[in-house]
């Protein structure tokens, strides 16, 4: 079995807010030097999968609003 980690390059920054989350989405702002397609999961601490989505990213400043509605209250992972 191997574990790793895919390191993604070009991005020149990255935040996700509000945090803690707040109303019905949260919101990830990133800039990068080129355009990408991402994967976009959210897990609970258990590591089952809450939410999925894509999210075809342009070059520049991009800000993409995840939907959170109907999640409860908890400690939730966002990987990309």
């Amino acid at each position: 079995m191997t574990i790793g980690i895919t390191e993604i390059t070009g991005i020149t920054y990255f935040t996700l807010y509000p945090n803690p989350a707040e109303g019905n989405s949260i919101t990830l702002d990133l800039a990068q030097e080129e355009a990408a397609l991402y994967d976009i999961e959210l897990t609970d601490v258990t590591g089952r999968l809450v939410r999925k989505d894509t999210w075809q990213a342009a070059a520049g400043r991009n800000n993409k609003q995840v939907n959170i509605a109907g999640i409860g209250k908890g400690l939730y992972l966002i990987t990309l």
